[in-house]
């Protein structure tokens, strides 16, 4: 795990290129690692639980980018990490975070879409932060119409409406013009 000529895990649960063409690699129990097509060599980021700027959680279940560029990775019990890519650093946002907070922590998919939002489906729902907002909406399936709150997966339509896979629920359709499923 500390060879930086290997990855940290063959247990590979997530994978994502970002607008700097840099490989990020989120692990089951394994933390995070970067891959540098250039040099062929890892960079591991592990959870320290002495250090509040380190990845959360070992368990990396997501990784997006949003329009501002800024990389966003979801663990499978401990939130969301935004990392600073200047300082090599994570901001962590959950359940229980003072100002931006997620609706749940336990992350299973996200969408950075092309108008700057980011969408995170959860095990109890999705959630959205708008660009420009410091704050989720949330949605659920009752009360909002989505068909199932245990979301699998997020794509945006070329027309800019949000499809939202679930699990039991089948799909469920955001249109992104009337803000309703």
């Amino acid at each position: 795990p500390s060879n930086a000529a290997s990855i940290g895990s063959n247990n590979i649960k997530a994978i994502f290129r970002d607008n700097r063409g840099q490989i990020w690699i989120g692990l089951y129990e394994g933390g995070l690692e970067l891959f540098d097509l250039k040099s062929g060599s890892f960079k591991h980021f592990k959870p320290n639980p002495n250090d509040s700027t380190s990845v959360s959680h070992g368990y990396v279940s997501s990784i997006t980018q949003d329009r501002q560029g800024r990389l966003w990775i979801g663990t499978s019990s401990k939130g969301i990490n935004l990392y600073n890519y200047e300082k090599q650093t994570f901001t962590r946002i959950n359940s229980t975070s003072k100002g931006l907070k997620i609706s749940n922590d336990y992350i299973r998919t996200m969408l950075g879409d092309s108008k700057g939002n980011l969408w995170v489906g959860t095990a109890v729902g999705l959630s959205v932060l708008r660009n420009g907002s410091n704050q989720f909406e949330r949605f659920y399936k009752h009360k909002d119409g989505l068909t199932s709150d245990y979301i699998n997966c997020i794509l945006e339509h070329p027309s800019g409406n949000i499809w939202v896979g679930s699990q039991r629920g089948g799909l469920s359709k955001y249109l992104i013009k009337e803000r309703k499923f």
